[in-house]
């Protein structure tokens, strides 16, 4: 008899016990568990950083407290944020995989969400430099549909140029020297004007673009690829 009452005193009691664990906080590591990838740094007491499941937290005491948040932009938005600035105390933008941009314009504390309109992943944004990186051939690439210029590797007969020098054909501009050692150098070129094996002028010199073994031949093509 003794032992069924306890059965049903337990039985009574686990209701109880599983509402009082209905609540459930966060303990370690604090002062939360996902992967943090970027941050920025306002003063020496307020930081926000960003990371995966579209969190942001941020902190205006120097670390002794932090307020978090999920989701930014609304419930079911969980990308990885790789990448945050901001242009002033209230204006930043977060960045992460896709073309989605993140804003805030009172600080952090709240988000909306917009597309960058380049079918793009964006990895970076600093407004030190302005733009987002790869932005210049991700949107050539994108929007006109093949990479038109490309750095290749060339050989130089003659005294070699300076980083800078024109690389001409008929007295058009095909592209310009990045640099080089004696006889082997870096030249930005034109794709479209180009033929390998082909020698070029560059000041005084004659250049000759080479395609690397491992390079496609489609790939000095734009636009002509099987």
């Amino acid at each position: 008899m003794k032992r069924h009452v306890q059965t049903i005193a337990l039985a009574l009691l686990w209701p109880a016990t599983l509402l009082a664990q209905s609540e459930w906080s966060w303990q370690n590591p604090l002062p939360q568990g996902y992967t943090l990838y970027d941050l920025h740094i306002f003063d020496a007491n307020t930081v926000l950083v960003v990371g995966e499941a579209a969190t942001a937290i941020k902190t205006m005491d120097g670390g002794a407290s932090w307020s978090l948040q999920h989701n930014l932009g609304g419930e079911g938005i969980t990308v990885e944020l790789e990448s945050v600035s901001f242009v002033d105390a209230n204006t930043g933008f977060a960045v992460g995989p896709g073309d989605r941009i993140f804003k805030t314009t009172d600080g952090g504390a709240t988000w909306s969400v917009q597309s960058a309109g380049v079918f793009s992943t964006l990895h970076g944004v600093d407004f030190d430099k302005g733009c987002y990186v790869g932005q210049e051939l991700t949107a050539r690439m994108k929007h006109r549909g093949k990479v038109r210029k490309r750095l290749l590797p060339v050989r130089v007969a003659g005294e070699l140029p300076p980083s800078g020098a024109p690389i001409t054909e008929g007295g058009k501009e095909i592209g310009e020297m990045r640099g080089g050692l004696g006889a082997r150098a870096i030249a930005y070129l034109r794709l479209d004007d180009l033929e390998v094996g082909k020698s070029y002028r560059c000041g005084a010199a004659q250049v000759t673009p080479e395609r690397p073994a491992w390079l496609p031949d489609a790939a000095l093509r734009p636009g002509k690829e099987d």
